[in-house]
């Protein structure tokens, strides 16, 4: 019987797995082509490379990076809304025999929300997990078949996040009439916002609000699944000998505090110090770019998403290239970003 189970295996590999995975774990496959030539891999959601259709420069932020390192070569594996938990299983899946030196890994502050945790597109996710999980292949296609992965329906998503939003309470250092995501996100729909004429402006409502739902919380270390999520990626790291740097992503600090004021501005870097505190200290680089960014540098207007013009992938790209220095210093080129 293992005899036979061995052979189906062989064959489902040899000849059905890489369409199955393009199918159902892309990236994988896009890690199996660029491993195998990369000084530096850098793992990214839609961040990375999303520009405005108008936008003059459409390099990248992994592109402008590269352009200080003439000598090395940066390789990307990116898909839309990856978050450390797939970045951690692309790791695991790096061969012995991958040429890479350092993994940079995207860290969004907003994929610690309850609102990207609990998403509708989890899903979708369990299943590129799980078929990247270290079995035999033909095991992960027959619980694939099976749904052995996270199913959570349209209404019982929103019943954990809306749990979440009013039963976490937010711990002030001072008197504010909000302590959780629920109630304060009423606030803001309730009071509005109006513009310079005293006119109701609905979009700017809309971003406030989305706002709080996104940032308005603490990461609790030992609730908070996107936690674990980075300490398996600095676990596995150690253990394969890569350099490792997190990129903190940028944040609409700017529209924050225009519409809501100083508190989510505190929680925002509350959030920020603690993943630099816990990660440097493990001999971590984190790349703090989450005020380094205008307002005006992000496309999305109605949803705080970490899209950016080009000028905001360059600063983020640059400031980057500088800490990788601690690693390449003599192959730094400063006039290369031009």
């Amino acid at each position: 019987m293992l005899a036979i189970l061995f052979a189906l295996n062989w064959v489902y590999e040899k000849y059905f797995w890489w369409d199955d995975l393009e199918t159902h774990a892309d990236v994988l496959n896009n890690l199996r082509k660029v491993e195998q030539e990369a000084d530096v891999l850098y793992l990214a959601e839609s961040s990375n490379s999303d520009s405005p259709l108008d936008d003059p420069d459409k390099r990248s932020i992994h592109e402008f990076a590269a352009s200080y390192y003439p000598e090395l070569k940066f390789r990307v594996v990116e898909k839309g809304a990856l978050h450390a938990r797939i970045y951690a299983a692309l790791i695991e899946n790096l061969s012995k025999e991958s040429s890479i030196q350092t993994v940079v890994v995207t860290m969004n502050l907003r994929s610690f929300s309850a609102d990207w945790i609990h998403s509708d597109l989890e899903s979708f996710l369990s299943k590129v997990e799980l078929m990247m999980a270290p079995r035999p292949p033909l095991v992960n296609r027959f619980l694939l078949t099976v749904r052995h992965y996270q199913r959570l329906s349209e209404k019982e998503r929103w019943a954990v996040i809306h749990e979440k939003w009013k039963n976490e309470k937010i711990k002030w250092p001072y008197d504010f009439e909000y302590d959780n995501i629920y109630d304060w996100d009423r606030g803001m729909a309730e009071k509005g916002w109006y513009d310079e004429s005293g006119e109701w402006d609905q979009e700017q409502v809309q971003l406030g609000t989305q706002f709080i739902k996104n940032f308005g919380f603490q990461i609790d270390a030992k609730s908070n699944p996107r936690v674990k999520d980075f300490d398996r990626i600095v676990e596995l790291c150690e253990e394969r000998g890569y350099n490792l740097v997190f990129n903190l992503l940028a944040e609409n600090s700017e529209g924050m505090h225009r519409l809501l004021g100083k508190e989510l501005l505190y929680l925002l870097r509350q959030n920020r110090d603690f993943l630099k505190n816990r990660y440097e200290k493990n001999g971590v680089i984190v790349v703090d770019n989450l005020e380094a960014v205008p307002e005006k540098e992000f496309s999305d207007k109605l949803f705080p998403t970490e899209h950016y013009a080009h000028e905001g992938r360059k600063t983020i790209g640059r400031n980057l290239a500088l800490r990788l220095r601690t690693f390449y210093s003599d192959k730094f080129v400063e006039q290369a970003q031009e």
